[in-house]
């Protein structure tokens, strides 16, 4: 999968215990707050109003405000 071609959608943590997490890489960014996280759809979702792009979800984690780590998403 080319980079252009990555979606990325910014969650709380209420949200991400309440998703499918089937639809999204393995992967995830956490804030330093464990507040909100970054994660990446597997495939191209409907609706891609507040997504962000490779290239802006990359920025977004280079800011202070994200770990420089990610953690495995273990889906139930």
């Amino acid at each position: 999968m080319s980079h252009n071609s990555r979606i990325y959608r910014v969650y709380t943590t209420a949200q991400v215990e309440a998703l499918d997490l089937s639809l999204y890489q393995a992967n995830l960014r956490a804030n330093n707050e464990g507040t909100e996280y970054i994660l990446e759809f597997i495939d191209t979702p409907e609706n891609i109003d507040d997504c962000l792009s490779h290239s802006e979800a990359l920025a977004l984690m280079q800011t202070d405000l994200w770990v420089s780590e990610p953690f495995k998403l273990e889906a139930e």
